[in-house]
């Protein structure tokens, strides 16, 4: 599969959202949910929402998600707040993901694409 960063902006903004299946009281977008059925990265999903059970994550209303993935196909997800401090970081093995980084946010319980964020 081949996607770019710009790729990002075509995926849809319905504003439908999706329950987790494994942790319920978090939501993503259509566009998060484009974005992991396309890339078969739904793992990437379950890592944002099970780290919302981590009292350093739930407790903080907005979250940076940066996926950085090296040519070794290693990757490193880390968490940010507001301030841009880290939070958590964690090791990823081995991915196939497509794009060198990512960033998603989770804003109040909601998993979305940093274009679907409103202020």
């Amino acid at each position: 599969m081949t996607l770019a960063k710009n790729d990002l902006d075509r995926f849809p903004e319905t504003g439908k959202v999706y329950r987790h299946p494994k942790v319920s009281s978090i939501a993503y977008t259509d566009g998060v949910k484009s974005l992991a059925d396309e890339t078969r990265a739904h793992w990437l999903i379950n890592e944002i929402a099970t780290a919302q059970q981590l009292q350093n994550i739930t407790t903080e209303a907005f979250q940076v998600w940066k996926l950085d993935v090296f040519r070794n196909r290693q990757a490193l997800l880390t968490c940010y707040n507001d301030n841009a401090s880290k939070l958590l970081v964690k090791r990823i093995d081995h991915t196939d993901f497509p794009l060198d980084e990512v960033s998603i946010f989770c804003v109040k319980s909601t998993i979305m694409l940093p274009k679907e964020y409103l202020e």
